[in-house]
């Protein structure tokens, strides 16, 4: 059986930037660095077969970062209703997720998902979470011949590129532990409660 568990304490859920933690409502764009096992996956109307490895995907979040990451997270475990955007598909099946974020007060997904596109080693995956797009994006979901952690620095380092101030906000995996030792470590979780994942 696979069990999922956050590997960052939750207070180290949402690091602190240059100006402090990020709260509710904290408008920018984000990132999730993805490591998929590969196989097929469905978005829309489309399907396509994607290899094992990371990914990144850019978005949006003018409503609020945290909220729009938290949302992420809950699909990443199997929790919630069915899928709304192309990107729960995959969450679904992926091993381990980086999420980094950057303030702003515009859409930046696309300024990321281009800069990401045309660095060495990342190409997109066509029409995946770009539907409505209005600036031509070939897909918002970039694959990576790197490392899963090579990658999360090319994108600190193409929001810098943009003049933004990346923030490591959460990481989230999923692990093979046997049933026992996860029922131990709830149980744990249980008698100690200011150790549980909320």
């Amino acid at each position: 059986m696979i069990a999922a568990r956050v590997k960052d304490s939750r207070s180290q859920r949402f690091s602190r930037g240059t100006d402090g933690f990020m709260r509710r409502g904290l408008k920018g764009g984000y990132a999730l660095v993805i490591l998929f096992g590969g196989g097929r996956v469905r978005y829309g109307s489309r399907e396509a077969d994607l290899v094992a490895g990371p990914y990144v995907y850019s978005g949006s979040a003018l409503n609020g970062i945290q909220g729009r990451i938290d949302r992420h997270q809950k699909k990443f475990y199997g929790i919630g209703g069915k899928n709304h955007w192309h990107i729960d598909a995959l969450l679904a099946g992926c091993s381990a997720v980086a999420a980094i974020s950057a303030r702003s007060e515009e859409r930046v997904e696309c300024r990321l998902a281009s800069a990401l596109s045309s660095l060495p080693g990342m190409s997109p995956v066509e029409g995946f979470g770009s539907t409505d797009c209005r600036a031509g994006c070939k897909g918002h979901l970039i694959r990576s011949s790197l490392g899963f952690e090579e990658t999360a620095d090319m994108v600190r380092g193409a929001f810098r590129a943009l003049g933004l101030d990346p923030i490591d906000c959460s990481r989230w995996e999923r692990s093979t532990e046997p049933d026992q030792r996860m029922a131990e470590t709830i149980q744990k979780m249980r008698s100690h409660p200011s150790r549980a994942i909320k």
